[in-house]
C-alpha cells in the first residue's frame, strides 16, 4: 500500500492529477482498512493535494485543515509545516493572502518551541519576509515546501 501511496503522490507532483485521483479512488477503501492513524492522516493530506491539483479548492481546503488539525493533535510539527505550505498555496491561488501570514507565523513559533534547527526555521522566515513585502509567490511556497520535506529526511517519513 505504501508503494501505491507513493505512486499517487508522485503523480500529483508530476501534474498528473486526474490519474492520481483515479488511482486514489480505486485504493481508498484499502487505505482506510490497512493504514494506521498517521498513515490515514497522510491519506487525507494526499486527497487534499489531489483536489488542489484538480482545482477543487473547497475539498482541498477541507482536507488540508483536517490534516493540519490531526497532525497538531498528534504533535508532529514538521508535518504541520508542510501541510501549512500546501494550504498557503491554496490561499494564494484564491487571492486570500492575508490568511497566509498567520499559517507561517504559527509554524515558525511551533518549530521554535520544539527546538528545530535554524536552517529549517530559516526556510519559513524567508517566506515570512516575502509575505511582509507582498512578494510571496507560488514558486517560493513550493520551494519552501520542498526544502522542508527534504530537510532532516521528512520526505522519506512522509512517503515511507
Amino acid at each position: 500500500m505504501a508503494g501505491v501511496f507513493n505512486l499517487i503522490w508522485s503523480l500529483v507532483e508530476c501534474e498528473k492529477a486526474a490519474q492520481a485521483e483515479s488511482l486514489f479512488r480505486l485504493n481508498q477503501a484499502s487505505f482506510s482498512i490497512r493504514f494506521e492513524r498517521l498513515d490515514a492522516i497522510k491519506c487525507v493530506w494526499l486527497e487534499g493535494r489531489i483536489a488542489a491539483a484538480l482545482g477543487e479548492e473547497e475539498r482541498a481546503e477541507r482536507c488540508f485543515r483536517e490534516a493540519l488539525a490531526s497532525y497538531e493533535e498528534v504533535g508532529l510539527p514538521a508535518y504541520v509545516a508542510v501541510v501549512s505550505i500546501d494550504l498557503a498555496i491554496l490561499c494564494l491561488r484564491a487571492g486570500r493572502n492575508a490568511e497566509i501570514a498567520p499559517l507561517i507565523e504559527e509554524t515558525i513559533a511551533t518549530f521554535r518551541s520544539f527546538g528545530f534547527e535554524r536552517d529549517v526555521i530559516g526556510i519559513l522566515l524567508v517566506v515570512h519576509e516575502a509575505l511582509k513585502k507582498s512578494q510571496v509567490t507560488e514558486a517560493l511556497l513550493r520551494t519552501a515546501g520542498a526544502e522542508l520535506l527534504s530537510s532532516q529526511g521528512y520526505k522519506e517519513r512522509i512517503l515511507g
